[in-house]
């Protein structure tokens, strides 16, 4: 795993092997939020770091620290 510059937006988290699906490779910390409430962040934030956990659930992780925001 390396941090390097990203092609969409600044920093990105790469591999150089091939990962297995749902394979944990890390935890992406944040606030718990409803999906409701990640959406409508998800609209006025100008760079988005929100992960829908489930149909009712999702992480914004704007202010988290992590390496996987």
């Amino acid at each position: 795993m390396a941090v390097k510059p990203s092609r969409i937006d600044g920093l990105g988290l790469f591999t150089q092997v091939a990962l297995r699906a749902r394979q944990k490779i890390g935890e992406y910390e944040g606030e718990l939020i409803s999906r409701r409430e990640g959406r409508r962040r998800a609209k006025v934030q100008k760079k988005i770091a929100i992960v829908e956990v489930n149909n009712n659930k999702a992480i914004d992780g704007t202010k988290a620290t992590g390496g996987f925001r």
